[in-house]
């Protein structure tokens, strides 16, 4: 994989460069942005235009709708870079699996080809740059890469929301914590309506142990849009945290309400019943996961969350392996969730396997 060489020396100054407040970032970058091209037809454009409304939605049909609009705007545009770009992160959105149950492999590798195709057609656009990062974070697990296709990003579009938005997940996966806590604010700051990105900020709170702060911003999340299934996961993990375990339940089945096709609501769903002293809840929802897994796909990583509840640490770990073979791990293993198995010497065999080699990252005290 790319960067494996490499990242021992050479991420501890990646993340100092990125560890910089992004509003400072990116002013930085603002008078060296090139021009990048677009489109001429007018149609094209506006099958684009459609395309990134569909996909904001973030749920199988939106994927669905955003793909043919973005194949159309090709069809009409066989040279419009950012459509390509545009099917690249529709990919990306099916291959990170959390709206329902998509192998990884047969996503990824069509996302990057997509990528490098908008990169070829204009090597200044940021969302191509963006794109190639998305497939580098979630498939790779190359950070140095990621890190790096969005510095070029912001130095070519220091206004596109996408790459401050990737860059947040990154510090997810690798810290420092509180930094994507910074950024995630200045996501939301400067789109104070979207959904996505306050949904994001609750999660990074979490992250950063600031459980009753992240309880707030995510319950404003629901309290706008119930029907935001990764919000009703976060919350329900922050009540855990806090305790309020019977609350941690009711955003789980929310959840699961709202994504039915999706393992992941049902794993977190498993893990909160157990979590509850609800043993025999929490196994139906596993025999559930196993009963599909005999007829078609369900993420490693789903499997993991369950048998993490459930105490079942040796099942856990080997499904976190598989999970690493197959590309379905996510931001969700660096999560106070995860904090009862930080002390077992296989997590830091499962962090040597991510690259991840420096210590992990540390919370301030929960609050």
């Amino acid at each position: 994989m790319p960067g494996r060489r490499a990242w021992a020396a050479g991420l501890g100054a990646a993340v100092l460069v990125l560890g910089i407040a992004t509003v400072a970032f990116v002013e930085r970058s603002r008078p060296s942005a090139p021009a990048h091209r677009s489109t001429n037809d007018q149609q094209a454009l506006a099958f684009y235009q459609q395309g990134t409304a569909w996909l904001d939605q973030r749920t199988p049909l939106g994927g669905a709708r955003a793909k043919w609009y973005f194949e159309q705007a090709i069809a009409r545009d066989s040279n419009y870079s950012e459509a390509y770009s545009g099917l690249a992160d529709v990919y990306t959105f099916y291959g990170i699996g959390n709206v329902g149950d998509y192998l990884p492999r047969d996503y990824f590798p069509q996302a990057r080809a997509a990528a490098r195709r908008a990169l070829e057609l204009d090597s200044t656009s940021g969302k191509a740059h963006t794109a190639e990062a998305q497939v580098k974070l979630f498939y790779d697990f190359d950070w140095e890469g990621t890190e790096r296709d969005l510095r070029r990003s912001m130095e070519s579009e220091p206004d596109y929301q996408g790459a401050l938005q990737i860059h947040i997940l990154l510090l997810e996966f690798i810290g420092p914590f509180d930094q994507a806590v910074v950024e995630a604010r200045e996501v939301l700051r400067r789109d104070p309506l979207s959904k996505r990105e306050a949904t994001e900020l609750g999660r990074a709170l979490f992250f950063n142990g600031q459980f009753r702060e992240a309880a707030t911003q995510l319950s404003l999340t629901i309290e706008r849009d119930s029907t935001q299934y990764r919000a009703h996961i976060s919350l329900g993990e922050v009540y855990e945290q806090l305790e309020k375990r019977d609350s941690a339940v009711l955003e789980m089945q929310a959840a699961v309400r709202h994504a039915p096709a999706s393992s992941r609501a049902h794993a977190f769903l498993a893990y909160a019943y157990a979590r509850a002293g609800r043993p025999v809840d929490a196994l139906r929802e596993l025999r559930l996961l196993e009963d599909k897994n005999k007829n078609s796909y369900v993420p490693a990583f789903d499997f993991a969350v369950a048998n993490l509840g459930l105490e079942r640490k040796d099942e856990m770990f080997k499904w976190l392996e598989k999970a690493i073979d197959e590309r379905s791990v996510r931001p969700y293993l660096m999560a106070p969730t995860f904090d009862p198995i930080r002390s077992d010497p296989r997590y830091a065999q499962l962090r040597a396997r991510l690259h991840l080699t420096r210590a992990p990252a540390k919370r301030p005290r929960p609050s």
